[in-house]
């Protein structure tokens, strides 16, 4: 949607996939939040979530440094696009990971007798996951 959204001149166009993004938005940081919650330790969890807000805000400080390095050669169309690029290589690099098949097989399910226990092998909350380490 970004890249589409970069090459869009339209206003309206424009206006409605910022709005889709924001329900996007709306909608899957609940999500995230609940899954981690399900996976991490209770005396992991003031520790997870700090890192789970540093990697927004870790990312955003580092776009932003890039941007000021790079703004003055490239137009924001072009750097719109360059980072929709990056996101979908990113997307389609971790699509075969263990992790990400493990999530698409349960369909984002965690099995009630391991959610936040840590029990399973190796100290991992999720047995499967690791067998896969």
């Amino acid at each position: 949607m970004l890249i589409l959204f970069s090459r869009t001149t339209n206003i309206y166009a424009s206006a409605f996939m910022l709005f889709l993004w924001g329900v996007n938005v709306f909608v899957l940081i609940p999500g995230y939040m609940s899954y981690i919650h399900s996976y991490a330790r209770a005396e992991f969890m003031g520790r997870t979530f700090a890192l789970f807000d540093l990697t927004f805000s870790g990312a955003q400080i580092m776009g932003a440094v890039i941007v000021v390095l790079i703004a003055d050669r490239f137009s924001t169309p072009n750097l719109l696009t360059a980072a929709g690029l990056c996101y979908g290589a990113i997307l389609i690099a971790t699509y075969r990971t263990p992790g990400a098949k493990l999530l698409r097989s349960r369909r984002g399910d965690v099995d009630k007798l391991i959610k936040a226990t840590g029990e399973g092998e190796s100290g991992a909350a999720d047995p499967e996951l690791a067998a896969t380490d």
